[in-house]
């Protein structure tokens, strides 16, 4: 049976560097990759990244029933195409809580998740400086961050600390291959 793993977390947190890392380590275990519509910044690369879409191409899966979750954020559309889980491989993505919901409604107990802390809000804001969001994107993401990770702490079926990233890989790794 083909097993998902979904890490979430606030911005800045290190799930894309974690999950592409498990990505790398095993030749049966493939990411997921989101499609978006907001413009590539520097040194992204178009189906590693995310799949690039214009608003025009994003509009036509949507009304054609293709994406398995969206969500408009900041301006911008994001969403996981069904077509991307058709795969007996072990699945890896980042998605956001609001997504891992419908993507549990789809794929019920196939679907595990691990939601990925930092060690501190400090380290966080930090991180998010990382001169690719402006002081306004932070603040806003910053605001209620602390909220939502302990709002649904206990919904998910694991958490992991990125304390040390190549602990929070080991560990992250562990998870998806057990």
């Amino acid at each position: 049976m083909q097993k998902i793993t979904a890490f979430v977390g606030p911005s800045g947190v290190g799930k894309t560097t974690i999950c592409r890392s498990v990505n790398n380590r095993f030749e049966d275990v493939r990411e997921v990759v989101s499609t978006t519509t907001r413009s590539k910044r520097s040194g992204e690369v178009d189906g590693v990244d995310y799949r690039f879409l214009t608003r025009e191409q994003s509009d036509t899966y949507l009304a054609n029933g293709d994406y398995l979750e969206h969500v408009e954020y900041d301006g911008n559309f994001y969403g996981f195409l069904y077509e991307s889980f058709q795969s007996e491989e072990r699945l890896v993505l980042v998605i956001d809580r609001h997504g891992l919901s419908q993507l549990k409604q789809a794929f019920g107990d196939r679907v595990q998740s691990i939601l990925v802390l930092p060690p501190s809000l400090e380290v966080l804001t930090a991180r998010m400086m990382d001169g690719q969001r402006s002081a306004e994107v932070v603040a806003r993401r910053l605001h209620n961050v602390e909220a939502e990770i302990y709002r649904d702490l206990l919904s998910f079926d694991y958490v992991i600390v990125n304390r040390d990233l190549e602990d929070a890989v080991d560990l992250a790794s562990y998870i998806v291959i057990k």
